[in-house]
């Protein structure tokens, strides 16, 4: 482990790596959607998709910094399956270990949206779509890891590990069965590359599908950086989802087949 250095971090300048790196993290995940990985057919950023926040409560539209909607439309009734991500980032406490306790207030929102869309689209349809995602530069602390597959599996738990299960179960708001369930519905991915590295490989990766590198390469990643800042600000007001086609279109792209490296178009011999 890197060794934590005593210097004072500007609580301002902190404050803005964290958006930027929301908005970098969300544009490396927007490159998805050229492709379909996993089928992934729109990104509501800052808050759900339209139609689904109309009935859903605050502490569900404030807790979702990106959502993912997979199959074949956005929504949570026409998608296969849903994924609302919050995206944490601490550089001042990036070596420390990440617990329950720092994650109170978003286990406590996810569990009210949890509910809200049980109550909306009933047990059967969340069970089989809905899932939560914690993105974290954060290191995830062992203990805080098995209290969630303690949770899940009913096994036994020692000292620290159970008072993370009690912390996370309090927040929660949920007992049970239902605590099971949840807890099986929520990950969480840490130790995440810090912004230089995320900025860094998403140039990288547009550079490789362009085919004048730089110049072409750069003005891609403003144009897709722009797209997402757009989405999560009032100009995404009424429609905060990207989509394939706003992500081509910030790329300056007609369809997949003009990404590098293209298809071979020699003829058969």
């Amino acid at each position: 482990m890197p060794k934590i250095r005593n210097k004072k971090i500007d609580k301002v300048r902190a404050s803005r790596d964290g958006h930027e790196f929301h908005e970098a993290w969300a544009a490396r995940q927007a490159l998805g959607l050229v492709l379909q990985v996993d089928n992934l057919i729109g990104i509501a950023v800052e808050g759900l998709e339209y139609e689904d926040e109309k009935a859903a409560p605050i502490e569900a539209v404030d807790i979702a910094d990106l959502t993912f909607y997979y199959g074949k439309a956005v929504g949570f009734k026409n998608a296969t399956k849903v994924k609302i991500i919050q995206v944490k980032y601490s550089k001042s406490k990036e070596f420390l270990p990440f617990n329950a306790s720092d994650v109170s207030k978003t286990i406590q929102k996810f569990g009210v949206a949890f509910r809200s869309k049980r109550k909306l689209h009933g047990i059967k349809e969340v069970s089989s779509k809905l899932e939560f995602a914690l993105v974290t530069n954060r290191p995830v602390s062992s203990s805080f890891k098995k209290a969630l597959e303690g949770i899940i599996s009913e096994k036994k738990l020692n000292a620290n590990e159970k008072k993370q299960s009690e912390k996370f179960k309090i927040a929660s708001g949920l007992k049970g069965k239902d605590l099971q369930e949840f807890a099986s519905k929520f990950s969480i991915v840490g130790s995440t590359d810090n912004l230089k590295k995320i900025k860094g490989d998403t140039t990288n990766l547009i550079a490789d599908w362009s085919a004048g590198r730089d110049s072409q390469a750069m003005v891609r990643i403003k144009n897709l950086r722009e797209l997402v800042r757009d989405k999560a600000g009032l100009a995404g007001q009424g429609d905060n989802t990207i989509r394939r086609v706003h992500v081509l279109g910030a790329l300056d792209l007609c369809s997949e087949k003009e990404i590098l490296p293209f298809p071979p178009n020699f003829p058969k011999i």
